[in-house]
């Protein structure tokens, strides 16, 4: 946060930003000090919890809840930023039907089941730059996830689309 770059002051030629985003000058030799005194001060105002990477959810919902119309709706809330997080939601036990890699292994493409939510009985979930998490996943699994609900448009056709956040199985 900004008071601790504040008490390093004395360190830096100079330095400004706001509460999600800082920037500074310092001089190569200064670099250790500063470090050492950042380290110090995060080790003094930060407990193991708050060092354990979390998410909130607004609600936990049955796949189905989010048909099309109420994604439509959640849309009408954008812009979507720091002052106005993305609604995520959480599913549970969700059988994985299918498990593909995209962009040559970069990317990671889940097709769950999930009755009432499209004719098909299935919606898709992508993961950017998850794809290694691949490896260990197999078809017929199930899993909990955590995920904001999009719409994909491709060739007129649009469809209920999940972009994943995080994923565990039940037993976790």
């Amino acid at each position: 946060p900004k008071e601790a770059i504040d008490a390093c002051k004395d360190l830096l030629g100079a330095y400004g930003g706001h509460a999600h985003a800082a920037g500074l000058a310092i001089e190569n030799d200064k670099v250790p000090d500063f470090a050492a005194q950042m380290n110090r001060l995060a080790s003094s105002l930060l407990s193991e919890e708050d060092c354990i990477p979390s998410l909130e959810a607004a609600l936990e919902v049955a796949p189905s809840d989010l048909c099309m119309a109420v994604v439509d709706q959640i849309a009408w809330m954008a812009p979507f930023g720091n002052s106005n997080p993305a609604p995520r939601f959480i599913s549970r036990g969700m059988p994985v039907r299918k498990i593909t890699r995209l962009s040559e292994g970069k990317h990671l493409k889940l097709r769950f089941d999930a009755e009432g939510l499209s004719k098909w009985g299935n919606v898709d979930a992508l993961w950017w730059n998850q794809g290694e998490l691949a490896e260990g996943l197999q078809e017929g699994m199930s899993l909990d996830i955590c995920y904001r609900p999009d719409i994909n448009e491709y060739n007129g056709d649009r469809s209920v689309q999940f972009m994943l956040e995080d994923i565990q199985p039940p037993e976790w």
